[in-house]
């Protein structure tokens, strides 16, 4: 809990505790999902990813871990292996309001618009009031404005 509740400027302690549960018992797989949020909280994706990838070994498709990799792997330029993650775990939880727009977003990075504007249509109606969304399509409605203004090239 404190690796996510924990202000950014406060993760010492979380990131502590992890590191003294995992040398005491290095295959609890919620110690390493906390690794990974501290080092995607802190900016370190390369570590986050490491640390997905682990809780991934341990518990092959779980859902948050393949949602939390596809999120460090996309803030860490990996867009081709984000869509992945993040597909895999959308459809893991489709009516995860969540899960399906950063898939979407995931899609619209990647420069796959129609995909995109399908996830995020699908996001946008399981959760009409989420600003994450919101902001999601507004950067597609940019996108594909500018590609049509572009025109075939």
């Amino acid at each position: 809990q404190g690796a996510l509740n924990a202000p950014a400027d406060e993760l010492d302690d979380p990131r502590a505790d992890i590191a003294s549960v995992l040398a005491a018992e290095p295959l609890v797989w919620e110690a390493h999902f906390g690794a990974g949020i501290i080092a995607r909280r802190s900016g370190d994706h390369a570590a986050a990813v490491d640390s997905f990838r682990r809780v991934l070994e341990l518990w092959p498709d779980q859902p948050d871990a393949l949602h939390e990799l596809g999120l460090a792997l996309l803030l860490g330029g990996h867009q081709n292996d984000a869509v992945r993650h993040l597909e895999a775990a959308a459809a893991a939880r489709p009516e995860d309001a969540a899960f399906v727009a950063d898939a979407g977003y995931a899609q619209l990075r990647s420069g796959n618009l129609p995909a995109a504007r399908e996830r995020l249509v699908r996001a946008r109606e399981l959760d009409a009031t989420d600003p994450l969304t919101a902001a999601y399509l507004e950067e597609l409605a940019r996108v594909e404005a500018l590609v049509t203004r572009q025109g075939p090239g």
